[in-house]
């Protein structure tokens, strides 16, 4: 049985690594994507700053790495295909063609270095959720470009329904079709083209439509409604999205003019049927699966209203989504999934998100010294003053969340108590559209005073609406139908945190912050501290608040250019040192030659064994 694991998503979007390490009963989990790093939102990048940054966290090395395991995106890899990127065979595999070239060479000068094993892309998220959850015994439900349907039992997780990515089609744990190439546009690729194709934003943006589903409309359905989509765990809208392109306008202008018609009424009705078949399809996991517990996954698991609307729905006695849902968390998957394949019967729970690795505090009084910038010491009581205050605070603390919500270490908190709030936060500070809500962090024993909310959410996850008694008094924590969606805090899960809002609470009688993800628009959360010093300019913060130390805004901001300058410099030589050290040299040279030369990939390799 494997001590040390390291897994790898090696492309496609949101790249990344995993490291976990076994001592006795001790799992310990170290995890991160590559756009953090790289500070390129969603990279594609081949993760060689993830791999090095896991293994440091560790204190390992490659050397001393026991297994390491890629995710199969494509099931075709390896039997048929020599590589999982994306290849045109009708065009020479040129180096302008950016990430897919740099991520073949890394790719196969890597894979020829060190032997290696890999894990189904479904099946990785499927083990993301169950083997990080609470339950001991479960069904679960994966629903994103791929939907799959698994029984988890103690160390166990068995496929029950399968489909996607040309990997075996399974139906009721038989292999139906091998390899199946046959695809469908499903649940998520609906909500996804009506994001991207009509609403006109980004295929990364379903969370602005369903923030736009909650304005209240005209209680139309502006999208077909095919009632003959459903074939048992499939769902099939092929025919609901060529209506939609026929027959639906197009968005193309500000987009602070999308809450009117038909807008709303169209990012309503897709959430709408979102709500349905996600019902649908954990109505069959839980009956197929024997199991009232529910674990999900995949990037339709990232909707917190629809999670509440399962929650609600009384078929599940316990729900566990796990933070990093969409493919942020495939690393994760595929190290739990060869973990527990190999073997292992100690389970591993996720309590918290906190999968990063602090940053190093003694380089902070130095880096500071260095930039002329202003700083002092201060207390919880401090800065829950100066929030009180109405001023807008960076917090960079501890180790890094691990997936897309911000749950503290590295957010931007605000007052909830100020009705023009969510207005500044959107304009000024985060630079984005004016109808998106702000989630509000809040001490669990004092949860359901402001929220009907009876579950835990640790992970910023789930929906609850805001107690209307209350919506008066956190204005800007309540979205335009009352909802909100709280991150909730235990002492012993961040205790720094948890004494933060509770300075705040007894200050000003509100046991809730407003907490937003320490980013401008377009980019990825801050990881280091320079990563914050730039964004305490850029988000127009007025202070930073990073390891205890409280830093003010300087006048003379001309060090943030400094420090890109120097971080791009820094990530360009260390992805040459990194590939010096993890890569075939001579692998990489002889694929490079061959490429510029031309040579079309159609050769295929041979499938490693599992042991």
């Amino acid at each position: 049985m494997p001590s040390t694991i390291l897994a790898i998503k090696p492309s496609y979007h949101d790249t990344g690594a995993c490291v976990l390490r076994a001592d006795g009963n001790t799992v310990s989990v170290c995890a991160i994507t590559e756009a953090r790093l790289n500070r390129t939102k969603h990279s594609a990048t081949f993760p060689f700053l993830s791999i090095d940054y896991c293994l440091s966290a560790m204190g390992t090395s490659l050397d001393q790495v026991d297994m390491i395991v890629f995710e199969q995106m494509d099931g075709r890899w390896p039997r048929d295909k020599i590589s999982q990127i994306h290849l045109d065979y009708d065009k020479p595999f040129a180096p302008e063609r950016g990430d897919l070239f740099f991520n073949f060479l890394a790719e196969q000068s890597f894979l020829k270095r060190w032997p290696y094993y890999f894990i189904n892309h479904i099946d990785a998220h499927a083990a993301s959720t169950y083997f990080a959850s609470p339950f001991d015994e479960a069904a679960v439900l994966v629903v994103e470009g791929g939907t799959g349907i698994y029984r988890g039992k103690g160390a166990a997780l068995s496929p029950i329904d399968r489909h996607g990515y040309g990997g075996d089609l399974i139906h009721d744990g038989q292999v139906v079709i091998p390899n199946c190439d046959w695809s469908m546009h499903n649940t998520a690729a609906l909500y996804s083209l009506v994001t991207s194709q009509i609403l006109g934003m980004s295929a990364y943006d379903s969370g602005k439509t369903m923030a736009l589903a909650a304005y209240p409309g005209a209680s139309t359905f502006p999208l077909s409604n095919c009632a003959a989509r459903f074939f048992d765990f499939l769902i099939c809208h092929d025919q609901t999205l060529a209506s939609a392109f026929k027959d639906l306008p197009r968005f193309n202008g500000d987009r602070e003019r999308m809450t009117t018609a038909p807008w709303i009424d169209i990012a309503s009705h897709a959430q709408k049927i979102l709500e349905e078949d996600m019902l649908h399809l954990s109505k069959l996991a839980t009956n197929k699966a024997g199991s009232r517990n529910l674990c999900l996954a995949g990037g339709v698991a990232l909707s917190c209203v629809n999670n509440r609307k399962l929650l609600d729905s009384g078929r599940f006695d316990k729900i566990f989504i796990q933070p990093a849902s969409s493919d942020e968390g495939i690393p994760l998957g595929v190290a739990l999934a060869a973990y527990y394949a190999s073997g292992a019967k100690t389970r591993w729970r996720m309590d918290t998100a906190y999968l990063g690795q602090p940053n190093d505090r003694t380089k902070l009084k130095p880096l500071l010294q260095s930039l002329g910038i202003t700083y002092r010491e201060a207390s919880s009581v401090e800065v829950a003053a100066l929030i009180a205050d109405g001023k807008i605070i960076g917090r960079c603390f501890g180790a890094s969340e691990y997936g897309p919500r911000a749950l503290g270490n590295r957010s931007i908190l605000a007052d909830p108590r100020r009705p023009k709030m969510v207005e500044h936060l959107n304009r000024h500070i985060k630079h984005r559209e004016g109808f998106r809500p702000f989630a509000p962090s809040v001490l669990w024993e004092k949860a359901s005073d402001y929220f009907e909310m009876p579950v835990e959410g640790p992970f910023m996850i789930m929906a609850a609406q805001v107690r209307e008694h209350m919506r008066s008094t956190i204005p800007a924590a309540t979205h335009v139908d009352g909802s909100s969606r709280p991150q909730t805090v235990r002492h012993d899960q961040n205790p720094d945190y948890y004494d933060l809002i509770k300075a705040f609470g007894d200050q000003t009688g509100v046991y809730v912050l407003i907490n937003t993800s320490f980013n401008d628009n377009e980019e990825p959360i801050v990881e280091t501290y320079e990563d914050a010093l730039i964004g305490l300019v850029t988000c127009n913060l007025d202070y930073l608040y990073a390891d205890g130390f409280l830093i003010t805004r300087p006048v003379d901001t001309a060090f943030v250019s400094r420090l890109k300058e120097e971080r791009n410099a820094r990530l360009s030589k260390l992805y040459g040192t990194l590939i010096d050290l993890y890569c075939d040299r001579p692998t990489w040279d002889s694929w490079y030659k061959r490429l510029q030369q031309g040579e079309r990939i159609n050769e295929a390799s041979a499938i490693p064994s599992w042991s």
